[in-house]
């Protein structure tokens, strides 16, 4: 028997054992005993938790979890599973959070280079909570597929009640709580939109030369970067301590909330006008630990929405007492 395969068809024998002698594995796989042992000091040199007991009972004991055998990922499974254990790990409460890190860091130490910086760029394309619900749009990998590539797609969708088809390129993917969404360059009108992908009709990668924006290196939780100034609104938001612990457990509000005191703290960002339903949908969760003082187009927004709730109660009979 091959080496390699002797050495996987031990690890498989170790792990069912626990708890073994030289003897043993020497007859199990009829090589001598010195080959078995060098065996032994190749596994444990690569991690194996193997414990060595002297004596006329001694042996050797498999030490905690069992061992699984080398399994061979291809490097985007590699970067598939590192892209969930990012989130599953960060906190430390979370069950296997620690598990979780610890299988991360095996990972990324085999990693090549280009590995890395891929899953950097996925990193950097990709915002919102994790676990995903069960309400991902259709076109959710095809916007992410053609933000990482940086493709040019040709996209139908619907906007203010009217049907559009645009050739646009996408910059990432962000997610809101209920909604998915996609700031997208468009090339004919020099500006950038943000698309709810529950929106989108039909989607194609173009795979005709088309000219692109250098914006890899952008992360997604940048995009208003590329709005003009006339298009952007002053967010300021105050916060009383329940709103500012929503605040900064949130994958978008965090990065602009500041705490004021132990009790308090505060949103102030710039973000773009065409963003402010998402921003309103984010807030509108917070509230009355959220009192929001610019813009006034949020004041309005949130005002009208609390109008149409107050409508739905009012038409709400009381049930008759029996």
């Amino acid at each position: 028997m091959a080496k390699a395969k002797r050495l996987e068809q031990l690890l498989l024998f170790i792990n069912q054992k626990k708890q073994f002698t030289l003897k043993e594995l020497a007859d199990e796989f009829k090589v001598s005993a010195r080959t078995i042992q060098r065996d032994l000091l190749h596994l444990m040199d690569r991690g194996l938790p193997i414990l060595s007991e002297y004596g006329p009972h001694g042996g050797y004991t498999l030490m905690r979890e069992k061992i699984l055998p080398p399994i061979g990922f291809s490097e985007p499974e590699a970067l598939s599973f590192l892209f969930a254990l990012q989130w599953l790990g960060e906190s430390d409460s979370f069950p296997y959070a620690k598990d979780a890190h610890s299988a991360r860091e095996k990972l990324m130490n085999y990693l090549s280079d280009d590995g890395i910086k891929q899953l950097s760029n996925i990193e950097k394309k990709w915002q919102g909570n994790r676990p995903l619900s069960d309400q991902v749009p259709v076109h959710l990998s095809l916007f992410f597929k053609a933000a990482m590539e940086q493709r040019i797609i040709t996209v139908e969708y619907e906007w203010s009640g009217d049907l559009r088809i645009s050739i646009l390129q996408p910059i990432g993917v962000i997610e809101n709580g209920y909604n998915w969404y996609s700031p997208c360059y468009n090339p004919a009108e020099k500006t950038v939109h943000l698309l709810n992908l529950k929106n989108i009709k039909t989607a194609v990668i173009e795979n005709e030369c088309h000219h692109v924006n250098e914006y890899s290196a952008l992360p997604v939780s940048q995009w208003n970067e590329l709005v003009s100034p006339q298009k952007k609104l002053n967010l300021h938001v105050t916060l009383n301590s329940n709103g500012a612990n929503k605040a900064l457990n949130h994958p978008v509000l965090c990065r602009s909330t500041k705490l004021s005191s132990k009790s308090s703290g505060q949103i102030q960002t710039i973000i773009p006008r065409e963003a402010l339903p998402v921003y309103a949908e984010w807030i509108w969760a917070f509230g009355a630990d959220a009192y929001v003082v610019s813009p006034s187009e949020l004041v309005d927004y949130l005002r009208a929405k609390t109008d149409e709730m107050a409508q739905i109660y009012e038409t709400i009979t009381a049930a008759p007492k029996v």
